[in-house]
């Protein structure tokens, strides 16, 4: 017989308070989410990216709260790309994540914010 209790959940990081995801068009910051070349790729300027697709879900775009912050995320960019290559193998292409974003912020950074 099957067991049906309820698993229990694993919490995913999906916000930090030093930056926040936003829709495209209120952006700071550029993170490629899906891609070969484009997964992990982190950019400062809105005419380097203005050619990706603003389609929901495919990239990653950032409002920082500072401009240590987006210095701090453009220096992550190898971390991104690394661990957007290490989820492309269980799929089928590159894909860096809002959670591999906070992930590899916090690791470096830590939870607390600017002061």
């Amino acid at each position: 017989m099957r067991n049906l209790r309820l698993r229990e959940g694993t919490r995913s990081l999906t916000t930090h308070p030093d930056f926040e995801f936003v829709k495209p068009g209120n952006e700071n910051l550029f993170i490629g989410g899906w891609g070969e070349s484009t997964a992990g790729r982190v950019i400062l300027e809105s005419s380097d990216y203005a050619h990706y697709t603003r389609v929901d879900g495919a990239h990653l775009f950032l409002r920082c709260h500072s401009e240590v912050v987006r210095h701090r995320l453009l220096a992550l960019e190898s971390t991104f790309k690394q661990m957007a290559l290490d989820h492309g193998y269980t799929t089928t292409m590159r894909h860096c994540t809002r959670e591999h974003v906070v992930v590899a912020y916090e690791n470096k950074y830590g939870r607390d914010g600017l002061e």
